[in-house]
C-alpha cells in the first residue's frame, strides 16, 4: 500500500505542483487548504505525514498541529512544519505544538522528497518499536497467575475457526489472530487486586474491569497498522441481548 501524505496549503499552482511531484513517486497525497478540512482529512486519512504550511488564512500553524496531533488516531503522526526561514524560536514552538520538525523550504523538490523518505523510515521503524511493545504489554497481561491458562491462544484458536467457517481471506484471518492476542490488553491498567480477586466483584470493581475495552482500544489507536482491529478490542464483551460492555450493542442471532 502506498504511504499517505496530507499536504495542507492554500490552492495555488505550487501545491499542485508538489502533489503531484509526489503522486509520481508513488505517495498517495490529499490537500486541504484549511483548519477545519485539514483536520477532517486527517481523521478521515489517518496520514503517515502532515506537511504544513505555514499559509493557511484562518489558522496559524502551530495552533493547527496542535488540533492534528491532540487526536489518539494522529498522536503518532509525524506532522512537519514547513516555512520560509523558521528561526530557533520557530523551531521550539513546533515541538510543544506537537511538529516532528520545522524545516525551511526545501531549495528543490528532490530535496523535499529525501527529506520525507527520511521520514518516513523513520516513523516505519517508530511503528515497529510501539506495535513491539504494545504485543508485549499484552503478554505481561496473559501472564497475570489466572491467566497462566491459555486464555488467549484457545481464544485465537477459536477465533481462527470460525473466520474460517465464514471464508475469511488470509488478510482478515491475519487480524483476527491479531485482535485475539490483544483483545485483552485494556487489563494492563486494571489492578491486580481486581484482576486477581478469587471472589466475584463489588460494583466499583466491575465498573473498573469493564472500562478495559476502552483502555485497550486507546492504546492500540495510534498505530495505523492495527486500526482495523479497533472495533474487536473495544466490544469483545458485547452481548446479542444488549446486556453486555462498553456500549450495550444488540444484534440479532444468524441464522
Amino acid at each position: 500500500m502506498n504511504r499517505a501524505i496530507m499536504l495542507v496549503d492554500v490552492a495555488s499552482a505550487n501545491r499542485e505542483g508538489l502533489k503531484s511531484f509526489l503522486q509520481n513517486q508513488n505517495y498517495h497525497v490529499d490537500t486541504a487548504a484549511d483548519g477545519v478540512s485539514a483536520v477532517r482529512r486527517c481523521l478521515e486519512m489517518q496520514p503517515d505525514l502532515v506537511l504544513l504550511y505555514d499559509s493557511l488564512p484562518d489558522i496559524g500553524s502551530f495552533q493547527l498541529c496542535h488540533q492534528i496531533k491532540k487526536d489518539p488516531l494522529n498522536q503518532l503522526t509525524p506532522v512537519v512544519l514547513l516555512g520560509p526561514s523558521p528561526d530557533l524560536w520557530d523551531i521550539q514552538r513546533g515541538r510543544e505544538a506537537g511538529a516532528i520538525d520545522t524545516w525551511a523550504t526545501p531549495p528543490s523538490l528532490w530535496d523535499l522528497l529525501g527529506r520525507i523518505q527520511t521520514l518516513l523510515r523513520l516513523k516505519k521503524y517508530m511503528d515497529e518499536q510501539a506495535k513491539s511493545a504494545v504485543f508485549a504489554l499484552a503478554r505481561s497481561v496473559d501472564s497475570k497467575q489466572n491467566l497462566r491458562n491459555g486464555h488467549s491462544e484457545r481464544l485465537l484458536a477459536y477465533a481462527e475457526q470460525l473466520g474460517e467457517s465464514l471464508g475469511l481471506g488470509d488478510d482478515d484471518l491475519l487480524e483476527l489472530r491479531i485482535a485475539s492476542w490483544l483483545h485483552d490488553i485494556g487489563k494492563i491498567n486494571v489492578p491486580e487486586s481486581i484482576l486477581l480477586k478469587p471472589g466475584p466483584l463489588d460494583a466499583e470493581e466491575r465498573r473498573i474491569m469493564q472500562e478495559h475495552p476502552i483502555i485497550g482500544e486507546r492504546i492500540c489507536a495510534p498505530l495505523k497498522s492495527l486500526r482495523g482491529i479497533l472495533p474487536v478490542i473495544r466490544h469483545h464483551h458485547e452481548k446479542m441481548d444488549g446486556s453486555g460492555y462498553p456500549d450495550g450493542l444488540r444484534g440479532e442471532p444468524f441464522r
